[in-house]
């Protein structure tokens, strides 16, 4: 309904994607959200500069339905060609990097790989704290991430000053 009344770029667009892959992974249907998102994905490319945030907010979309999956590499594809994207098109305090930053940030902590995932959950907490407060789901979340990887990394002290 969104895509016959909002301007193709609109921001809305993107989330009803979202919403559309969520409710076909809902229903067990991960192939088909991921061939809906592709093919999508494919359409914009085809009507947007290739660093619009709609592409990026896609790719995230995609990496999310494979992550699902344990598709790990093609993750960390997707999430990277993503950040790319919205760190050339988009404010460097857009909460979809920070959003971003911390997808990846996770990823590294899924494969074990805690001292890599910490500039992007640092950076990604930083992004949250420019735009909202410090109590904000997002902000509590990344530096209970943050806190597990340096608990991980054998730094207490550390993981003390995020889990506070």
């Amino acid at each position: 309904m969104d895509k016959h009344c909002l301007p193709r770029d609109h921001y809305h667009l993107s989330k009803d994607l979202n919403q559309i892959a969520i409710t076909y992974t809902k229903d067990n249907q991960t192939k088909k959200a991921l061939e809906f998102c592709l093919k999508e994905l494919k359409h914009q490319k085809s009507i947007f500069n290739h660093h619009h945030p709609r592409i990026a907010r896609t790719l995230m979309t995609i990496a999310t339905i494979l992550l699902n999956e344990k598709y790990y590499k093609k993750v960390e594809e997707y999430y990277n060609e993503a950040l790319s994207n919205l760190r050339q098109s988009t404010p460097i305090d857009h909460q979809t990097i920070a959003k971003c930053l911390t997808s990846l940030g996770r990823l590294q902590a899924i494969y074990k790989n805690f001292q890599p995932a910490l500039p992007y959950l640092l950076e990604a907490l930083t992004i949250y704290r420019q735009c909202s407060s410090l109590e904000h789901v997002n902000s509590a979340d990344v530096c209970n991430i943050i806190a597990l990887c340096y608990e991980r990394l054998n730094q207490p002290a550390e993981a003390l000053n995020y889990f506070n």
